[in-house]
């Protein structure tokens, strides 16, 4: 055992692990090369280029933004009554006051974690 390591829940050796990258890169890469051959090349003056919208035809870039509120008007709709309304009112807007109560709960997880087992 020259090169391996042996522990109490079993055998490591490091040039087996170096071999298997190496093995896993090689395979990585005549697969990606593999790929790349077969792959039909894109041709940018054709249709191919355009944006596909569902079938509309490209308007200016200003009528392409939606708001959130629109994107979300589902879960929002579904959760108005018993939790959007809530966290609406609770949320400040200031980064600050988001980073305390961060904090916070990671020192209660933390406490969780180290005094959980003595219970």
């Amino acid at each position: 055992m020259v090169f391996g390591i042996e522990t109490g829940f079993g055998y490591w050796d490091p040039l087996i692990w170096v071999v298997l990258f190496v093995l896993m890169f090689i395979g990585g890469y005549l697969i990606a090369k593999y790929a790349a051959q077969r792959a039909t090349p894109f041709r940018a003056d054709e249709l191919e280029s355009e944006i596909f919208l569902s079938g509309w035809g490209e308007t200016v870039e200003k009528d392409l933004r939606f708001p959130s509120k629109h994107l979300y008007w589902g879960f929002r709709k579904a959760l108005e009554s018993a939790w959007y309304r809530s966290a609406v009112e609770e949320h400040s807007g200031i980064l600050t006051t988001y980073i305390f109560w961060i904090v916070i709960l990671l020192l209660i997880l933390m406490l969780l974690i180290a005094f959980g087992g003595a219970m």
